[in-house]
């Protein structure tokens, strides 16, 4: 999961959508990115820092169990 510094504007965010980074599979939803990889992250041509280039705002990359983890601490405080 990529969380995006702010919203990209459309013509960024139809480059995402044009963008051929196959196999893996990228989704943008409001300031996220949803991506699956299904060869697995190492070696992927969606790191953090391409979709900076794509997007033009700044992101930072998390597996989802960290997301969950941060969930579940937000919750409790």
């Amino acid at each position: 999961m990529v969380f995006l510094s702010g919203k990209p504007n459309a013509a960024d965010a139809k480059r995402l959508a044009d963008a051929d980074h196959s196999p893996d599979r990228a989704q943008l939803v409001g300031t996220d990115v949803y991506l699956l990889y299904p060869a697995g992250v190492q070696g992927s041509r969606l790191s953090a820092a391409r979709l900076e280039r794509l997007l033009g705002v700044q992101a930072t990359h998390r597996n989802w169990r960290t997301v969950a983890k941060l969930a579940e601490l937000a919750a409790d405080a």
